[in-house]
């Protein structure tokens, strides 16, 4: 009866969890897009009213083949940094990161039997194919825009597995700074001369990429690693040999070193500085007379400064003094700006980062390696799907705590030597899945700040428990169900392991799920919260016994007391016997035959003796209190087993693990995918949002690129899914004028955008100045819905009026 019993309250407790998952309600993923977002048409914050035009492929939406060029590339899928020379805008990009990474583990799974064809559909399957698959033997390119025609084109192509992370005008020339994702492969400095020749100015190994620049005392210094610099007898080098170098205003060619490994101490032989995400210098900086660098590291980015010494002072070889202003040795400010001391070793947030220089003033941004985490918690999860013995808190652990620790900014203090937490930022940051501090910008006398949101990217581990399976569009479950039939087709033809056949299983579980549509079966914030109550022992213990004493009277009182009468009801019809002959098959959902043995020997054999008093006279009600009261006595007697079951039975459960699921589970359900962009006119005591979601399209989940020109800021997105595009912000008071009749928006052309100007003015919602003689596209001396519908018939060329998109006299 103690197994019995210890069965029965295991059994209730689990049906109790279940209970609250049944009834759990339905939330929808918020990730739609917020109002006022839309890239067409302008937005009002503070006193800067302000529009934003998608500039690249302005008619393709979400989910649909996007990219720079005309028609489309998803390959070309970071627009990692901007320059501009004359008329001419030049785009330095980065191929599709996300797809080179599915390759790159993909070998990894090919151990576990599982080809890369079999895991690119697997991938298929979880993002419903919006990575695209990237086979192409070349590497990124560079594009150049030019703003009078509005003509994208490619100008240079690298190299298989080299990118671009850097793009910056000095002089008359462009200099593009290289990533390798091959290791065999040098990473170069670029350079674009006036008569739009390429040239290698500078070339090393060893460095992942040369990404870090800036002007200082009117040289260009760029930053990263030099294979050339020697080594002495008995030193120990460092994989990458770190080294920031100033260009000859001379020779392009020629750069010396201003610093090496030698100036960095330890962080220069942290190996992450090798690694796919890092760089041994990540940024450079120019501020109050100092040439400040930032340099990755495993325990938390680090930051130095230089100048040239004076006379006296005790220099590098190369005549500079170095000093780590945040760091492991330096008492003001620690590694990657946390609280801890000697940094945070072990997670993979504050890994990275930046500075930039605004108005005098010098700022620090973080990223989390955001990518890291999300590989970790699909491998944990595959593994447990193959049945190995793996906690839910172990490989979920770098994504829970990059998300519960948010993104930041800070500002140094120059008369402190501290950078300050900017805290209207970071609260801005709580509660969302942005992982990167991606690019701050200037624009207007403003400081603008682009993240990278990872929400789209975690959803795809989410996605059966946050509502956003339930609510995809009728054409994409059709989508996800033939990926699915993809993947099982490969999986037949595969060699079977037990790996394959637990996929083959929960395929066809999550096919069945896709066919029997039900919206009700989504687990969601409530299931969490029930489980959370349990997340100190005790009150586990103390609320499961409450429970189960109430299951005890509900169910082994009531119900199943009332079975047991109306089986020996039956009994007695079928065979005339009024003993206790009662048949316990009934419970054979609950209980093993050897368990219904025993428990019909209690019931149906020799009368117990041990203080259990049965009448042979039966009456219902009487046997009831009896039922009960020996229950009652068994609870009481086996308590210390029952707790002990009851804790066995809790420890058995990865509770931390639960804890991390439901709050990233949380995080993604509550957030708006998409990167965000904000602005602030006061140095950070205060933000303004420019946008939560991607400008509309949560498939843009970064903007590293931000560029001041005088016609707005034009800034990039990331977007590895459907490629990377090009946008303009103008700060309307700003908006050039124009004498071509239609062109509304002042950029030079005739185009719908004008349309939507001409809507937005006769609605009286903000937009540019408008220009009467410009805006009144059928001269009839009047601003009216007819000047919109001219200028659509004109591009439609179903116009008459043939002065549209020409000067007015």
């Amino acid at each position: 009866m103690k197994r019995i019993l210890s069965l029965i309250l295991a059994v209730a407790m689990l049906c109790s969890v279940g209970c609250v998952t049944s009834f759990a309600e339905v939330r929808e993923p918020q990730n739609n897009g917020a109002s006022g977002d839309n890239p067409a048409v302008g937005n009002s914050l503070g006193n800067k009213p302000y529009t934003v035009q998608k500039i690249s492929n302005p008619d393709r939406g979400e989910r649909e083949v996007d990219g720079l060029i005309e028609g489309g590339d998803r390959e070309n899928s970071y627009t990692w940094r901007l320059a501009m020379r004359g008329d001419d805008i030049y785009v330095a990009t980065t191929r599709n990161i996300a797809s080179a990474l599915v390759n790159m583990y993909g070998g990894e799974f090919a151990k576990a039997g599982i080809s890369l064809d079999t895991f690119w559909s697997m991938i298929n399957v979880v993002t419903n194919g919006d990575i695209p698959r990237n086979d192409a033997n070349e590497g990124a390119n560079i594009i150049r825009y030019n703003r009078k025609t509005g003509q994208f084109d490619v100008i240079y192509t690298a190299d298989t597995g080299d990118y671009f992370r850097m793009a910056v005008t000095f002089g008359d020339n462009v200099y593009f700074g290289s990533y390798s994702a091959v290791p065999t492969n040098p990473q170069y400095i670029l350079k674009l001369d006036t008569d739009g020749n390429f040239t290698k100015v500078f070339e090393t190994m060893g460095s992942v990429s040369l990404r870090a620049n800036c002007v200082y005392d009117d040289h260009l210094f760029f930053a990263g690693a030099d294979d050339r610099t020697p080594i002495a007898e008995g030193e120990t080098a460092p994989i990458a040999k770190m080294a920031v170098l100033m260009k000859s205003n001379e020779d392009d060619t020629v750069w010396e070193r201003v610093a090496d490994f030698r100036d960095f101490g330890t962080t220069a032989y942290d190996p992450i500085h090798t690694s796919w995400a890092g760089a041994p210098i990540w940024e450079l900086a120019n501020h109050d007379g100092y040439i400040y660098a930032t340099a990755p590291t495993h325990s938390g980015f680090v930051i130095y400064k230089g100048r040239p010494a004076g006379e006296g002072e005790d220099a590098n070889e190369y005549g500079w003094i170095w000093t780590e202003v945040a760091g492991t040795t330096n008492g003001v400010n620690n590694p990657g700006l946390s609280d801890v001391e000697g940094g945070e070793p072990g997670t993979m947030r504050s890994l990275i980062g930046s500075v930039y220089e605004f108005n005098g003033e010098l700022y620090a941004y973080n990223f989390d390696h955001s990518f890291g985490g999300e590989a970790s918690a699909f491998a944990g999860m595959l593994q447990q799907v193959a049945g190995q013995d793996v906690k839910a808190s172990e490989y979920l652990f770098y994504l829970y705590d990059s998300l519960h620790n948010p993104q930041k900014v800070w500002k140094l203090n120059d008369e402190t030597g501290k950078f300050e937490e900017l805290t209207a930022f970071t609260e801005m940051m709580e509660g969302t899945t942005n992982e990167y501090v991606w690019r701050l910008g200037a624009y207007d006398g403003d400081l603008y700040v682009a993240t990278m949101d990872a929400g789209i990217f975690y959803n795809y581990l989410t996605q059966l428990t946050n509502g956003s399976f339930f609510s995809m569009t009728k054409e994409e479950r059709q989508q996800k169900l033939g990926y699915i039939n993809d993947l099982l087709a490969l999986l037949a033809k595969s060699k079977g392991n037990e790996l394959i056949e637990k996929l083959k299983s929960k395929l066809a579980e999550l096919k069945a799920l896709l066919e029997n549509f039900d919206p009700e079966a989504t687990i969601t914030e409530a299931t969490y919260e029930y489980l959370m109550k349990y997340a100190g022992l005790e009150t586990a213990v103390d609320e499961l016994l409450t429970q189960i004493k109430e299951q005890l009277d509900q169910k082994l009182v009531g119900e199943m007391a009332e079975e047991i009468i109306d089986s020996r009801e039956n009994n007695i019809a079928t065979t005339g016997v009024g003993a206790y002959n009662v048949d316990f098959s009934f419970l054979s959902d609950v209980l093993t035959e050897e368990e219904i043995a025993e428990l019909d020997a209690f019931f149906n054999g020799d009368i117990p003796t041990d203080g259990y008093v049965w009448s042979f006279e039966f009456d219902s009600v009487k046997f009831k209190t009896e039922l009960k009261s020996m229950f009652t006595k068994l609870l009481k007697d086996n308590i210390d087993l029952i707790r002990t079951k009851l804790e066995e039975i809790y420890n058995s459960v990865d509770w931390k693990g639960l804890e991390m699921y439901a709050y990233i589970n949380n995080a993604v359900m509550n957030d708006e995918w998409g990167f965000d962009m904000y602005r602030t006119s006061n140095g950070g005591e205060t933000f303004e949002v420019i946008t939560r979601n991607g400008f509309g399209d949560k498939y843009n989940y970064g903007c590293p690129a931000f560029l001041e020109t005088e016609e707005g800021l034009y800034f990039g997105t990331c977007n590895p899914f459907y490629g990377g595009q090009l946008y303009l912000l103008t700060n309307m008071a700003q908006a050039p004028e124009s004498n071509i009749l239609g062109d509304v928006d002042g950029d030079g052309k005739v185009t719908v955008l004008d349309v939507t100007c001409i809507q937005r003015y006769i609605t009286g919602i903000p937009t540019f100045a408008i220009h009467e003689a410009v805006a009144d596209a059928n001269e009839d001396k009047s601003i009216t819905i007819l000047d919109a519908t001219s200028i659509q018939r004109w591009l439609a060329n179903m116009t008459s009026n043939d002065n549209i998109g020409k000067p007015i006299s």
